[in-house]
C-alpha cells in the first residue's frame, strides 16, 4: 500500500488549484470591474421608490486624487443632507493610480443606469502616455489585479484592504498622521518621482481622444446625461509639473465643452501645501471644503 501523500502536498496542491480557478474567473470578468464593485449602479436602479426617484443620481470615476476629494457614496449623501441638499444620490468609482481606459467596461453599465450627471476627473482626459501601447489599460489591470489576487491568497485578504474605497468611506486622517506623512512626502525627492512620470505624460489634442470616450460622451448627450469634468484642486508645486501651459489646458477644454456638450469646473481657490497630503491628495478638511463648495455647483447646473 503506498503512503498517503504528506500534508505539505496537499496545501500545496490546493493553492495551486484555487490559484488556476481564479485566475480563470479573472479572465471571464474584468477585474476592474470586480474592484469597482460596479453592481452599485444596477442596486441603485432596482431599489429605486418614488422617494429615491426624484432624486437627482451623480456617478463620480477619477483615482486617488478623487477618492481624497468626494465622500463614498452614502457618505456624500450624508453630508450632501447635512448642507442642505436632500435632492442627490452619488455614487463613487475609483481606482488608485489608475489609467482612464481601466474604466471603460464601465462606460456601458453607466449609460443603462442613466444617472443625472457623470464627474469625470479632468486628468483622465486632459492627459495621455506619450507612448501608450494599444490595450495598456486590460494589461496594467490584469498584471495589477493578478499580483493583488496572489498576495490576496498568501495573506489571507488583507492585501485588498486598499480596494475598501470601493466598499466603503475610509477613515479620516487624524491631524498627526497628516503631519507625519506630510513631512514624509512634501520633499524636493518625492517632487522629482512625480516631475519623472509626468514625463511620459502629454496634453491630449481633441481628436486624439479615445474611441471608448468619444462614444461615451456622444451616449450620454443622447441619453440625457450630463457629464461633467472638474479640475480637482493640486498644489502650485503639483501643477508645475504638468504638461502643456495653463491657456493650452484651458483650449482643450473648450474643445471639449464644444464638440461634447459637457460641462467644466474648477475649483476657483488655489490651496497651500499644508491643505494636502502630499502634493495633490487633498485633507479632510479640504476635502469637506472642495465638497461643500461641489454641491452648491451641481445643484445651479442641475436648476
Amino acid at each position: 500500500m503506498q503512503p498517503a501523500p504528506s500534508l505539505r502536498i496537499w496545501i500545496c496542491s490546493l493553492t495551486i488549484v484555487c490559484i488556476i480557478f481564479g485566475s480563470l474567473y479573472l479572465l471571464a470578468t474584468d477585474p476592474a470591474l470586480l474592484v469597482l464593485n460596479y453592481k452599485r449602479l444596477t442596486d441603485a436602479t432596482q431599489k429605486e421608490t418614488d422617494l429615491i426617484s426624484k432624486k437627482k443620481h451623480i456617478v463620480s470615476i477619477g483615482s486617488s486624487i478623487t477618492r481624497h476629494a468626494i465622500y463614498y457614496d452614502g457618505e456624500m449623501n450624508a453630508f450632501a443632507r447635512q448642507n442642505g441638499f436632500d435632492n442627490f444620490l452619488f455614487i463613487r468609482f475609483v481606482l488608485g493610480g489608475s489609467h482612464l481606459s481601466q474604466f471603460y467596461p464601465l462606460f456601458d453599465h453607466i449609460i443603462a443606469a442613466k444617472p443625472d450627471i457623470v464627474l469625470f476627473q479632468s486628468s483622465f482626459i486632459a492627459y495621455k502616455k506619450k507612448f501608450q501601447k494599444k490595450h495598456h489599460g486590460q494589461i496594467h489591470s490584469y498584471r495589477y489585479f493578478f499580483k493583488q489576487y496572489v498576495k490576496y491568497g498568501i495573506s489571507f485578504g488583507t492585501s485588498f484592504k486598499k480596494f475598501r474605497h470601493n466598499r466603503k468611506q475610509q477613515e479620516p486622517l487624524s491631524l498627526r498622521t497628516i503631519k507625519k506623512r506630510q513631512s514624509r512626502s512634501q520633499t524636493p525627492s518625492r517632487l522629482k518621482r512625480i516631475a519623472k512620470r509626468r514625463m511620459q505624460w502629454s496634453l491630449r489634442k481633441i481628436d486624439e481622444i479615445p474611441d471608448e470616450l468619444d462614444q461615451f460622451f456622444k451616449q450620454a448627450a443622447d441619453a440625457g446625461i450630463k457629464v461633467i469634468i472638474l479640475n480637482l484642486p493640486r498644489s502650485e508645486k503639483s501643477k508645475a509639473g504638468l504638461p502643456g501651459t495653463e491657456e493650452e489646458y484651458i483650449r482643450l477644454m473648450k474643445d471639449y465643452e464644444n464638440n461634447y456638450q459637457i460641462h467644466c469646473l474648477d475649483y476657483p481657490y488655489q490651496l497651500g501645501l499644508e491643505s494636502f497630503v502630499d502634493y495633490h491628495h487633498m485633507t479632510p478638511t479640504s476635502r469637506e471644503n472642495y465638497s461643500s463648495w461641489l454641491l452648491k455647483q451641481l445643484n445651479t447646473l442641475i436648476d
